[in-house]
């Protein structure tokens, strides 16, 4: 019980400091400097200038770049496909966070520099598959469903949309300490507003956890799964990394690590094994227990369950690819 009341706290906290921090950027035109440059790409997947930032802020945090999106299909300047397009595209940024939190940190000294190079590549080719794949489908679905107050944002520079709050108030004659504050204290009340709406459904899906980690339904499946996979040709280190990573990534990866040193895998083994382990591990416990709950607390139930459907049915698409691609090339 402690430990869930802890983890709503700090998501409690990191979101609104997120949402905040994000929503001050935009009020102050802070994000056009980052999400500049990838103004032509998002153009390119046929979507508003709005969804710009959106990218920039997965950079920095993933909860407060949802929790934008979420306010921006609030406010119809996106609507639901783009918003999709959007998350996948941001795919690469997202990895790029992830290089220095997770692959740096940890890969490099658990597999050494070689390996952990391989896998980080690997990993990145899987990241630019999937923004092909939200590039393309932006391309066919999101141009074609536009409507209303959407096609208005079309011919607006970024920065005059992201700037739009200040120039308001320079309109009105506004200070520039004035306009400042004003857009802060706007901030600070955008993400109060937003975080209320949050947390009750937080709440509730987080009460759903508890009860299903009370029954061991995830381990009951994770252990369903490590057991399926002794038919398949695996070796019995394999399967003892990818039981491991269903629980911990961290720990299976240092675990194979360990094992590449000892001479019990190759390289190409040891890919194939954390690869394999990765998508087990997202499929069955960390979409169901972590982004599910987080993606219905901020946008509701129905456009989460649709979001966190394609998202993870690209996200085992692309490393099935990946998979399949270091088995036919990696000697």
């Amino acid at each position: 019980m402690l430990y869930y009341l802890i983890l709503y706290a700090q998501l409690m906290i990191f979101m609104f400091l997120g949402i905040f921090l994000a929503n001050a950027a935009m009020e102050l035109g802070l994000l056009r400097y980052v999400s500049k440059p990838l103004e032509p790409l998002m153009k390119a997947a046929k979507l508003p200038n709005d969804a710009a930032m959106i990218p920039a802020i997965f950079l920095f945090n993933a909860t407060a770049a949802h929790a934008t999106l979420a306010s921006l299909l609030n406010k119809k300047q996106v609507n639901e496909k783009e918003a999709i397009t959007t998350v996948l595209i941001s795919s690469a940024t997202m990895r790029m966070r992830t290089l220095f939190q997770y692959y740096l940190p940890i890969a490099v000294p658990a597999l050494g520099f070689t390996l952990a190079a391989k896998y980080i590549a690997f990993s990145f080719i899987g990241a630019i598959v999937t923004v092909m794949i939200g590039f393309s489908y932006g391309r066919l679905k999101a141009v074609n469903e536009r409507k209303g107050v959407n096609a208005s944002f079309e011919n607006k520079s970024n920065e005059e949309v992201i700037n739009k709050p200040l120039q308001g108030l320079r309109g009105r004659g506004a200070e520039p300490h004035k306009l400042k504050k004003e857009a802060i204290k706007n901030s600070f009340a955008d993400a109060l507003k937003l975080l209320k709406k949050i947390s009750l459904r937080l709440g509730i899906t987080i009460i759903v956890l508890m009860i299903l980690m009370h029954f061991g339904a995830f381990e009951a499946l994770s252990e369903h799964i490590a057991h399926v996979l002794h038919p398949v040709g695996l070796s019995p280190q394999s399967i003892i990394v990818i039981s491991t990573q269903i629980a911990s990534p961290t720990a299976g990866m240092v675990m194979a690590g360990e094992m590449f040193r000892d001479g019990l895998f190759t390289s190409k083994e040891v890919l194939l094994t954390l690869f394999i382990g990765l998508l087990l591990f997202v499929s069955i416990m960390d979409f169901p227990k972590n982004i599910f709950p987080i993606f219905t607390s901020i946008y509701g139930v129905k456009f989460a369950s649709k979001l966190v459907t394609i998202e993870l049915s690209v996200f085992i698409g692309t490393t099935l690819f990946v998979i399949t691609t270091i088995y036919f090339i990696i000697s």
